[in-house]
């Protein structure tokens, strides 16, 4: 009853409305993928230049594969780490840094996630983790932050 076509034209019009659905779905995620650009650009503008920039930011209603592809656009900056988090429950950390950077973003990861209750690690370039209680994720960016020492 949905469709406007007779019965014989009925899989020509499901095929019509997939590849549409389809070309749909490829120009959100290009859209999705510049706004991401842009959201970047300005977390390392608004960092300042001087030494190692440090992005430091929590965020609320977003999911996990755009906090990442947050984080690799930021660290495609020379002297950048990100130091990012999800409030879900339990809260998310993603930690990453530039190659020219010399810090160990998994060590730091991993000793937040334990003094916070939480697991997690990686390498020194990019590391993952959460698994403690989302109002802690300030308190825990915050304790990174400081572990950087840079």
């Amino acid at each position: 009853e949905r469709f406007t076509v007779g019965e014989p034209e009925v899989l020509d019009a499901v095929a019509r409305l997939a590849a549409e659905h389809d070309a749909t779905r490829r120009q959100l995620w290009e859209a999705r993928d510049r706004l991401l650009d842009l959201e970047a650009a300005d977390l390392v503008a608004r960092a300042g230049v001087s030494g190692v920039r440090v992005i430091q930011q929590a965020f609320v209603g977003r999911d996990s594969q755009e906090v990442r592809g947050l984080a690799q656009r930021i660290v495609a900056q020379e002297r950048t780490v990100a130091l990012l988090g999800i409030a879900t429950e339990p809260a998310q950390l993603v930690f990453a840094r530039s190659a020219d950077a010399a810090v160990d973003v998994g060590q730091i990861l991993g000793e937040v996630c334990r003094e916070f209750g939480g697991r997690g690690g990686g390498k020194p370039h990019w590391a993952q983790g959460g698994g403690f209680p989302a109002n802690q994720l300030d308190r825990a960016l915050a304790r990174a932050r400081e572990k950087l020492a840079v």
